[in-house]
């Protein structure tokens, strides 16, 4: 039987709808990729072939596939970038420069299938299903930072092929092993364990997580203790606005009531705390990282911004003390192009300042800044809704402390925004105010 055109039209709506479901479920994957000129991550591949369909329609609709004004943003904003890479090695501008392509490219494509394939809930249930698979591995591998089967199994798991590493030796003048889960970074593995964290606690309020509300809170739950096995203060911390973000817009800005929120809140931490639990009691002194030793490092640390070096550390550190300085420096030297977009790294004695408006304003000055200022005034002015309200939050507090330019985290949260995520839901049938009625 020959299919008929209605057949291959559903067909392609079907597979369009698991390469979405597929590019958002991968996107914190970033251990597992082919260098080939650049880090072909699945995510990248997935979202070129997502970019291409949308061009395809476009041809066939005869119009321009992507948010008119936003495209128009990201241009300007990525003319601006390119401008500041006069002098800079112009292999590693080329690279940069493609990765915010890439970034301002997955902002135009999911805020397309939000708005156009009202692809809401499509993309809710995928951030759940990746939150969930992120936690169980961040609790597993948990057990494996620690020594709990052997001292080896780390190295094992980094030596399989296509994996970069799943932890990293950090600090102290022994070493202890943070937790990089689907990173090669322990901070950014927290950044997106923290976003993660945040949307599935809105997807279960709108019944778009998984069935038993209990088992969305275990989720949390596990994506913390990942956090906390980063060893990442501003992971940490991060989780706290996470957890404080999405409790807070939904009971203000979405009328929720307190107990189910509260309910929730609990058994995320709970369950934390027991798996947390565990890892200390079967934690074996000298193999692996010892978690009291790594726990108390930090919170000696505190907020101290210091040199770790000068603590006994090793490595290159995140001297925000030190780097800070140089950035203001360098606005200074040159404050309406900048000194280049990724300088820091490729200078001696510096690094990248962790910090996005110290880095927009020291690597490309005045003109870098009002270009992003730009786009984010396009996805201000053009978006709405809880869930990237949300999302954008977590990613804020990011941004102070941790260099989000290059991270997706910046650039899904901004398209859930603007492409007004959940912003239609009937917030009187959420699942959450059900659960208690």
């Amino acid at each position: 039987m020959v299919p008929t055109l209605s057949d291959t039209t559903v067909a392609a709506r079907s597979l369009r709808k698991w390469l979405l479901g597929a590019l958002v479920f991968v996107l914190p994957l970033h251990t597992v990729f082919i260098p080939f000129g650049v880090s072909w991550k699945p995510y990248l591949v997935l979202l070129i072939v997502a970019a291409g369909w949308d061009v395809l329609d476009g041809f066939h609709e005869r119009r321009w596939p992507w948010h008119g004004p936003a495209s128009v943003a990201a241009a300007v904003f990525l003319g601006a970038m390119a401008v500041s890479w006069w002098g800079v090695p112009a292999a590693r501008s080329a690279r940069l420069w493609l990765a915010l392509g890439v970034g301002a490219l997955l902002l135009l494509v999911i805020e397309r299938a939000l708005r156009a394939d009202g692809a809401d809930r499509l993309v809710m249930r995928a951030i759940v299903w990746s939150a969930a698979a992120v936690a169980v591995s961040a609790v597993a591998l948990s057990f494996v930072v620690v020594g709990t089967f052997g001292g080896g199994l780390v190295d094992a798991i980094d030596a399989v092929p296509g994996v970069q590493r799943v932890a990293k030796s950090a600090y102290l003048e022994d070493g202890f092993i943070a937790l990089t889960n689907w990173h090669q970074d322990p901070g950014y593995a927290a950044a997106w364990m923290n976003l993660w964290a945040a949307l599935v606690f809105v997807a279960w309020s709108r019944g778009w997580g998984l069935r038993r509300w209990w088992v969305n809170a275990l989720v949390v739950g596990g994506l913390g203790v990942g956090t906390l096995m980063t060893m990442s203060r501003t992971g940490w911390l991060g989780f706290l606005v996470a957890v404080a973000a999405a409790s807070g817009f939904l009971i203000l800005k979405d009328r929720l009531s307190v107990l189910p929120v509260a309910r929730f809140v609990a058994v995320a931490a709970g369950s934390a705390l027991l798996v947390v639990g565990l890892l200390w009691a079967v934690d074996p002194r000298g193999v692996g990282s010892d978690l009291d030793d790594s726990i108390a490092y930090r919170i000696t640390q505190g907020a101290s911004l210091g040199a770790p070096a000068e603590e006994g550390g090793f490595g290159v550190q995140d001297t925000r003390l030190v780097v800070w300085p140089q950035y203001v420096s360098a606005f200074r030297t040159s404050p309406v192009l900048g000194i280049g977009l990724g300088t820091g790294w490729a200078t001696p004695g510096m690094q990248e300042p962790h910090n996005l408006g110290l880095q927009l304003l020291g690597e490309t000055g005045v003109v870098g800044l009002v270009g992003f200022l730009a786009l984010a005034v396009v996805v201000g002015r053009f978006g709405g809704g809880t869930i990237g309200a949300v999302a954008l939050t977590v990613v804020a507090a990011s941004a102070l402390t941790q260099t989000v330019l290059f991270e997706a985290t910046l650039w899904f949260a901004a398209a859930l925004y603007l492409g007004g995520a959940g912003r239609s839901v009937d917030l009187s049938s959420m699942s959450a105010q059900k659960s208690i009625q």
